[in-house]
């Protein structure tokens, strides 16, 4: 009793040392509690889940694959169906990567490898790709400096010569009619 805490003593304290039932051994508490917080529809609930599971665009492959093998286990999805319903899972993206190599990867462990590798190199380009724009982005946007020059006074001003001469004006319709 003095190893739990809140829910579960709560659960517990109607029955300890005192009551209809009192608790003679610790083992009655924890199969009371296993009774009160157990899901007996556990490996149910986690089937549902696996099947609507998806990998997330933003999501690594690594975390994927985590929530993956937990439901796959909670829920007793046989072994022989977890290559194909991992492809199935995937981003399209990691899908397309790994589809020249599929027909090798004949387990979900090869599989996963595979993904694991392919979705470590894409964020890697991913990043680079990004530095590579930020630093395009900062290279644009700086100018360069003035150049300095000495400030005109009226002793240092010059006439600004004309170097061209003004183009002559020349009629657009031909000779008019009167």
């Amino acid at each position: 009793f003095n190893r739990t805490a809140d829910i579960a003593q709560k659960h517990l304290a109607p029955r300890y040392r005192k009551g209809p039932e009192p608790f003679t051994t610790d083992a009655q508490m924890i199969q009371y509690l296993a009774e009160i917080f157990e899901n007996p529809f556990e490996a149910q609930d986690a089937r549902i889940d696996f099947r609507k599971l998806t990998m997330r665009e933003d999501e690594s492959f690594s975390d994927f694959y985590t929530r993956f093998l937990h439901l796959a286990g909670l829920g007793r999805i046989p072994t022989d169906d977890l290559q194909p319903d991992l492809y199935d899972k995937l981003t399209p993206a990691l899908q397309q990567c790994v589809l020249p190599f599929l027909d090798t990867l004949l387990t979900s462990k090869a599989l996963s490898d595979k993904c694991l590798l392919v979705d470590k190199n894409l964020r890697r380009l991913q990043q680079r790709r990004n530095q590579l724009r930020i630093a395009r982005s900062v290279g644009r946007s700086t100018t360069t400096p003035p150049i300095p020059r000495a400030p005109v006074t009226s002793s240092t001003a010059q006439p600004i010569a004309r170097t061209t001469s003004p183009r002559p004006i020349t009629k657009l319709y031909g000779p008019t009619r009167e």
